[in-house]
């Protein structure tokens, strides 16, 4: 189990007169906590202005939306060194001007969560977002609990948290001092301090080495349960399969901070008979809620719904989501322009290149998963790059690009096609791949492009807005550009079939194909399912009619994988007409084995996708390098 004194050691651990006198220093105590909202105290750097604004973000990046901070800020009070009280006018959402600010010692204010804020618009991403469930849990995503002063973002800043014995607050941030009722920490400037979420609640915590690195894994789970041993083994196995995948990690230290939502109730809704009334029930409570995560340089946090269902759906999403947030370490962290190394906190100017921070990242951590074998080609195929297609061809790519949607993202016409990076933005992600390889003939693939920019600028510098794409192209081969234009740029559909028949992919938009008979589909059998498929990777079968011809039982579960382990050869190959395989379905938690003897019918697939069994020598030469082997 993991020692937090041992933690507080591994993150450096830095002189509290490092930085001298002109700095923020923040004090918030935890064992205080009223109506909901948390005080929050600040003793002032010096300002040598008689006007000036204190902060809080419009947005933070990462976030790509709209959060503004400040309306969850209240009783916002500027006093000088007698305590005397200085005139205060807040204008719009997020910014208080001081008057008389040359005598200004101290400010203190209350802050509201914005987890259960009611905000008209503009909800803010829980990831991002704050908690504050008083004796339980605190979450601080420092923008939505510190301000600055304009154009004093570069100056330290010192938290100091008074804290219940048995809180403990899991940070990235280095920290200054802790014992059982304080913890110190310190930041070097304000990206610093929003760069690194604060996890505050009874410990259930987890560390471990993968290569050099040292990672956390801190969990508070909102019902109580302890989850970071369940978690523990995916969240390493993701780690490693990073390790393998990249030269070296780049970081010494990293943590994982994760809230699992109770859902609990919910989760016998999806695992049941789904009524109309039930429906609408689930619809109430899910809309407008931010599963996910949001990356940082040194760590990344999650809100995850804990469904209570049997296989661990927490588990079981948090091996993709991790390994997309941690490699946000490569980009944008690591390899970004000035909109985002210049961060405007108060209005905010956003990049054009979101393929990149969040499409080539999502493309590489389904990359990263089949490459160390967490899944299958078959899986990847028919299930990651399928659903990426499926939902990505509904992007309206003939009436804006890529880039224009990305650099106007705050604006609601565009905002609404955002999470397209996810499944549009990974899939040009791998056509860019593919192109790369072919340009180069196997010599170089997109993560040696990705990585010798990123090793060029790196965290601290960035490159140019405009030009960053000729560069990009000059690293390749100058007919790259062309895909650019074509499709990051312009406004045209993508050609699956030539990009994806250059690594020896079949792709169709639909397809009608002789194949197995399946016992686990409604369309090929008489059974009824729950809708836990959508969290799980499985079925539970609640009903079974008269028709039903493979034995499969009412309380059965059924994977996404068990058609192809059961009707597929080794080499991806159907099995013949009229042979016993053995299907297997869980039943009491126990995988049974039922045999069917194979029949074929005739499927129709939209999209269709195949791994080729016959590749010429280009396409297996080009296979085998995206691959990595």
């Amino acid at each position: 189990m993991f020692n937090k004194f041992i933690f507080v050691l591994s993150f450096s651990i830095i002189s509290a007169n490092l930085f001298g006198e002109n700095i923020y220093r923040y004090h918030i105590n935890l064992n205080e906590v009223k109506d909901d909202k948390i005080n929050v105290s600040l003793s002032t750097p010096s300002i040598s202005q008689e006007k000036i604004a204190f902060n809080f973000p419009a947005t933070i990046p990462g976030t790509y939306a709209t959060e503004d901070y400040g309306r969850l800020i209240s009783e916002f009070v500027a006093k000088d060194a007698k305590g005397a009280i200085l005139p205060v006018t807040k204008v719009g959402n997020n910014t208080f001007f001081i008057s008389n600010a040359k005598n200004l010692a101290s400010i203190s204010y209350k802050v509201d969560d914005s987890f259960d804020a009611e905000l008209k618009k503009d909800k803010i991403f829980e990831p991002a977002g704050t908690n504050i469930e008083t004796g339980k849990n605190y979450i601080f995503n420092n923008a939505g609990f510190f301000g600055f002063f304009e154009g004093m973002e570069k100056m330290p800043f010192e938290l100091s948290f008074q804290k219940p014995a048995n809180f403990y607050g899991a940070t990235a941030m280095p920290q200054l001092a802790s014992t059982a009722t304080l913890q110190k920490m310190q930041a070097k400037d304000y990206h610093q301090l929003v760069d690194c979420p604060i996890l505050f609640s009874e410990p259930d915590t987890i560390g471990f080495n993968v290569n050099n690195t040292r990672v956390l894994l801190a969990v508070h789970a909102q019902s109580g349960k302890k989850m970071a041993n369940d978690i523990y083994s995916e969240m390493k196995a993701s780690m490693e399969a990073i390790a393998r995948f990249l030269p070296e990690l780049p970081v010494k230290n990293y943590a994982f901070l994760i809230y699992a939502a109770d859902y609990q109730e919910e989760g016998k809704l999806l695992e049941g008979n789904l009524r109309i009334g039930d429906i609408f029930k689930l619809m109430r409570k899910f809309i407008g809620k931010g599963f996910g995560a949001l990356e940082h340089g040194n760590s990344s946090l999650y809100y995850m719904p804990d469904f209570g269902i049997e296989g661990g759906e927490i588990k079981n999403q948090m091996k993709d989501v991790a390994i997309h947030e941690f490699m946000h370490i490569i980009t944008p962290l690591g390899l970004h322009s000035q909109h985002i190394g210049n961060f405007n906190y108060i209005k905010p100017v956003m990049s054009k290149h979101l393929w990149l921070y969040e499409g080539i990242t999502e493309y590489f951590a389904g990359l990263i998963q089949l490459q160390a074998n967490q899944i299958n080609m078959d899986k990847y195929i028919n299930k990651v790059l399928k659903d990426k297609i499926a939902a990505g061809e509904k992007f309206p790519a003939q009436k804006m690009a890529m880039t224009e949607m990305s650099e106007n993202v705050l604006e609601k016409k565009y905002h609404k096609y955002y999470n397209h990076v996810y499944d549009r933005g990974a899939v040009l992600g791998l056509l860019l791949d593919i192109e790369i390889i072919r340009l180069t003939d196997g010599k170089k693939t997109l993560k040696d492009v990705v990585l010798t920019l990123r090793n060029r600028y790196g965290a601290d510098k960035s490159f140019d807005e405009a030009t960053f794409i000729t560069e990009m192209v000059a690293e390749v081969h100058p007919d790259l550009q062309q895909f650019f234009t074509t499709y990051i740029e312009g406004k045209n559909n993508w050609d699956l079939t030539n990009g994806l028949k250059t690594i020896g992919i079949a792709y169709q938009a639909t397809h009608k194909a002789i194949e197995p008979k399946d016992p686990g589909s409604k369309k090929d059998n008489d059974v009824g399912f729950g809708a836990a498929m959508i969290i799980v990777g499985g079925q539970k079968v609640l009903k079974v009619g008269k028709n039903e011809w493979a034995g499969i039982q009412v309380g059965d579960k059924i994977m996404s994988s068990s058609y192809t382990k059961a009707f597929k050869n080794a080499d991806g190959t159907w099995v013949k007409e009229g042979e016993t395989v053995d299907y297997v379905v869980k039943r009491n938690g126990k995988d049974v084995n039922l045999p069917i003897k194979v029949s074929y019918v005739e499927h129709v697939w939209t999209p269709y996708l195949q791994e080729m069994t016959k590749k010429n020598a280009s396409q297996q030469k080009y296979f085998d390098i995206w691959m990595g082997r």
